[in-house]
């Protein structure tokens, strides 16, 4: 493989890991924010 075709490789990996690892960010938000909400009024957050 050329360095060029290693790079890519390597950002394609790179890009799929980050995309997982915002989804997994945003659905933990999700899951805080439901737990929150039902103890605590929406006007005091």
């Amino acid at each position: 493989m050329t360095s060029r075709a290693v790079m890519a490789e390597r950002s394609t990996g790179l890009g799929i890991l980050l995309c997982l690892s915002s989804m997994f960010v945003f659905a933990s938000q999700d899951a805080i924010t439901k737990v929150i909400v039902q103890d605590m009024a929406v006007r005091s957050l």
